[in-house]
C-alpha cells in the first residue's frame, strides 16, 4: 500500500512569512539601536568637547586676567615702555592699547606717571638723587686732597700715591656691573640701599686705615659702592614725567659740581688745621643722610611689573605699585 502523499498545511507560507517578518524587525530594531547608541556616543563627545573648550576658556580668562598686571616687560632700548596691561605691536611697529572686558582702556605706567605729571614728590626725589651724585662727587675729589696728604703720612712713591686713586676707578667698574644686577634682582630701592651702607662703611674704614695697603683696598671697595650711584639715577628717572624727563635729569649733574666745591671748601677748612682723616671721614657723612632719608624713597612700578612677571604675586605687585603712585600724587 503506498504511503499517503504529505499534506500541506495551508498556513505554511503564512507562517514563513511572518517569521522572516519578526526576524526583519529584529534586525530593524538592533539597527535603529545601534544607531541611537552611535548618536548618544556623538552627543557625548560633542559634550566632552565642549566641556574641554570651556575649560580653555576658562584658562585663558585666568591667564589674560593675570597678564593684565604682569604683563609689562615690552622693552626698548631705553627699557622700553612697561604696561600696566596687555600691548601688542600693530602693523607699523606702533604700541596699541587694548580694552578689557568692560571696554575700558588698559593704561600704561608711563601714561599713569604723565597724568600725575612734576609735583613736589618728584623733586623730593630729584633733589634725593642729587645728593646722591654729590656724595659721590666729594668721594672722588677727595682723591685730590687725601693723595698727598697720605703719601706724607706712609712715605710712599709718586707711583704709589697714584694708585690711590686708580683703585678707586677700578671699584667704580666692578660695582657698575654688580649693583646693576643687584637692582635688577631685588629692586632699585634695595639695590640703592645697598651701594650707600656699603659706600658709608668703606668711607670710615679709609678714615681709620693703619697701613697704606689697608687705605688701597678701603678706597677701592668705596669705587665700588660708588658704581651703584646710577640705581637711584634710573629709579629717578622712572617716576618723572617723560615731557620734562630730560631737563631734570640734566638738572641732576648740577649737583657733582655742588659736590666738587663743597670738597675743595670742606678740605680747605679740614686740612690745615686737622688730620686728612677727619676730611674722609666727613665726606662719608652724606651717605648717612641718604640712609636717613631712605623711608621716603618708594619703589619703582616698572621693576614691580617686571618682578611679578618672574614669579612674585601679581596682586602683592600691584598694592605696591598702587601705593607708590598714590604716594607720589598725595605727598
Amino acid at each position: 500500500m503506498p504511503p499517503p502523499a504529505p499534506v500541506e498545511s495551508s498556513a505554511g507560507p503564512w507562517v514563513e512569512m511572518s517569521a522572516l517578518g519578526a526576524e526583519g524587525r529584529r534586525d530593524h530594531r538592533n539597527a535603529e539601536s545601534r544607531e541611537e547608541e552611535q548618536e548618544a556616543d556623538v552627543d557625548q563627545v560633542k559634550e566632552e568637547e565642549e566641556q574641554w573648550r570651556r575649560g580653555i576658556q576658562e584658562q585663558q580668562q585666568e591667564i589674560e586676567a593675570h597678564t593684565a598686571i604682569t604683563s609689562g616687560a615690552h622693552s626698548d632700548a631705553d627699557y622700553g615702555r612697561s604696561t600696566y596691561g596687555r600691548q601688542h605691536r600693530g602693523g607699523d611697529g606702533d604700541e596699541e592699547e587694548e580694552e578689557d572686558g568692560d571696554g575700558e582702556e588698559v593704561l600704561t605706567v608711563d601714561d599713569a606717571i604723565d597724568s600725575i605729571g612734576f609735583g613736589p614728590y618728584q623733586f623730593f626725589l630729584v633733589c634725593y638723587t642729587g645728593l646722591a651724585w654729590l656724595a659721590d662727587a666729594m668721594e672722588m675729589i677727595l682723591l685730590s686732597f687725601v693723595g698727598p696728604a697720605a703719601r706724607c703720612e706712609f712715605r710712599l712713591s709718586a707711583a704709589e700715591e697714584s694708585l690711590i686713586a686708580s683703585v678707586v676707578f677700578l671699584g667704580v667698574f666692578l660695582g657698575s656691573y654688580v649693583w646693576g644686577l643687584v637692582a635688577d634682582s631685588y629692586g632699585r630701592r634695595r639695590g640703592f640701599m645697598a651701594t650707600a651702607l656699603f659706600t658709608l662703611f668703606a668711607g670710615l674704614l679709609s678714615a681709620w686705615s693703619p697701613t697704606f695697603l689697608t687705605l688701597l683696598v678701603s678706597r677701592c671697595l668705596v669705587g665700588f659702592g660708588i658704581g651703584g650711584a646710577s640705581v637711584v639715577f634710573s629709579l629717578c628717572s622712572e617716576f618723572l614725567p617723560s615731557p620734562s624727563r630730560g631737563f631734570w635729569l640734566v638738572f641732576i649733574e648740577f649737583f657733582w659740581t655742588v659736590g666738587s666745591l663743597l670738597e675743595a671748601a670742606l678740605a680747605w677748612a679740614v686740612m690745615p688745621s686737622l688730620h686728612w682723616r677727619t676730611l674722609v671721614l666727613l665726606s662719608a657723612t652724606p651717605f648717612a643722610l641718604l640712609l636717613l632719608l631712605y623711608p621716603l624713597l618708594p619703589e619703582s612700578p616698572r621693576f614691580l611689573l617686571v618682578s611679578c612677571s618672574s614669579g612674585t604675586s601679581p596682586v602683592k605687585a600691584a598694592v605696591h605699585i598702587h601705593f607708590n603712585l598714590f604716594q607720589v600724587i598725595n605727598i
